[in-house]
């Protein structure tokens, strides 16, 4: 993630995260940072535009993306990054109700879901 905004956000927070960007001007040059990421367990991807959807489901394999959806939450900035996600076929994503980055760290805190 290129803002530390939200890392320091969630450190406060008390949250243990791993940090791993997701895509830059080369995608391909991020796949393995990404991988090493999801390999282990996470409780929580954020994603913060469609564009981070497309990149992590284009990079991430099939099976572990199955995977993923059904033990991982997906937390999205705002409307629009929640309908790519749903569009990937992930049936529970965690929205932000104010699209910022506080709204996405209320959200992630909050921890309920909806549809």
């Amino acid at each position: 993630m290129k803002r530390d905004v939200l890392k320091k956000m969630l450190v406060k927070a008390k949250a243990e995260i791993t940090d791993c960007n997701v895509y830059d001007v080369a995608d391909a040059d991020n796949a393995g940072a990404l991988m090493n990421a999801v390999s282990r367990h996470s409780d929580g991807i954020f994603f913060m535009s469609p564009r981070a959807v497309d990149v992590f489901f284009k990079l991430v394999p099939k099976p572990m993306a199955g995977e993923l959806k059904k033990s991982t939450a997906f937390y999205s900035i705002g409307p629009v990054t929640t309908r790519a996600l749903k569009k990937k076929s992930v049936k529970h994503v965690l929205s932000a109700e104010k699209y910022t980055v506080d709204g996405l760290v209320e959200k992630c805190l909050e921890g309920t879901i909806s549809s």
